[in-house]
């Protein structure tokens, strides 16, 4: 696996599904959790054209949210205060054959760059 894979992937089995099930929450009112409960109430009595805005304002954090947590490890968005900060480094090892790639090199390009191509 490379960068770019691993970007892919994490748009595939993260992103998508975040942003399909926030929403298709909203299609139905449950008892258990109140707060969706109002959500969905709200989001119920849209037309389809607000409910298809709605989609797209979750689509668009769901995109915000990955993007920044890629700035994070690639090391250009702090999660330290002070002089002395340390780095992230992530390493996708393979069992099967041993190697090893570093996914967040800083030689390389980074990892929220490829998620915005």
């Amino acid at each position: 696996m490379n960068a770019e894979q691993f970007v892919a992937i994490v748009k595939m089995v993260v992103g998508r599904p975040a942003a399909i099930e926030s929403t298709s929450e909203l299609d139905y009112i449950s008892k258990h959790n109140p707060d969706m409960e109002k959500a969905a109430v709200f989001y119920n009595g849209l037309g389809e054209n607000e409910k298809a805005f709605v989609k797209d304002i979750v689509q668009e954090a769901v995109h915000s949210t990955l993007f920044g947590f890629f700035c994070v490890l690639d090391g250009v968005r702090a999660i330290e205060d002070g002089t002395e900060k340390g780095r992230l480094e992530l390493w996708y090892k393979n069992d099967h054959n041993g190697k090893s790639v570093l996914l967040n090199d800083g030689d390389n390009e980074f990892l929220h760059d490829i998620f915005n191509d």
